[in-house]
């Protein structure tokens, strides 16, 4: 019951406020994507009262090292791009792109690092569930992402959006007959 009640805080807080603009509309999504995880993950591990706030710690320090991950790589790959633009000669690329692989490598040992400290508080069995959770709800968020691109509930997928092109009155003035 407790536990219930806690999920249900977590997900009202990343409900919470709205979000204005582009990039708080994405942060509102993946908190509400966060919140939706742990109450999934609560289900699915059976964690103690005592376990889940220092798991759940564990579990988002890996998300936000992978965020922080994607820009670095994204401004990395970005400064690539503006050399090979520019005419950069094989010196600057073969650096750029030397930087860019370090980067790449720290941080998989470091989020390798934070997924072993998760691990290590859970038992084998509850390691296993932990896994296949992991790529069942990695696929599971993929398939929502793509049935809201393409206009279909994500929960049962019925078609809840025309098809680009339809819906749409064709010439006229809008105002309809009179």
């Amino acid at each position: 019951m407790i536990k219930t009640v806690g999920v249900l805080v977590l997900i009202g807080l990343a409900i919470g406020a709205p979000a204005p603009g582009r990039a708080q509309d994405e942060r509102q999504a993946k908190e509400i994507i966060d919140a939706y995880k742990v109450w999934k993950l609560t289900d699915v591990l059976d964690l103690s009262e005592d376990e889940m706030p220092v798991f759940f710690s564990r579990v988002r320090k890996i998300g936000e090292a992978e965020d922080r991950h994607r820009r670095a790589e994204r401004e990395a790959v970005k400064e690539i791009d503006e050399l090979l633009k520019a005419g950069a000669d094989d010196a600057e690329l073969a650096g750029a792109l030397r930087r860019y692989e370090d980067m790449r490598r720290a941080h998989w040992e470091e989020t390798q690092r934070l997924r072993e400290q998760a691990a290590s508080m859970l038992t084998l069995r509850q390691r296993c569930k932990y896994a296949v959770f992991e790529e069942r709800f990695r696929a599971e968020i993929r398939k929502m992402i793509s049935d809201v691109r393409s206009g279909r509930d994500a929960r049962d997928g019925t078609r809840v959006l025309p098809p680009q092109g339809e819906g749409k009155r064709q010439g006229g003035s809008g105002r309809g007959r009179r």
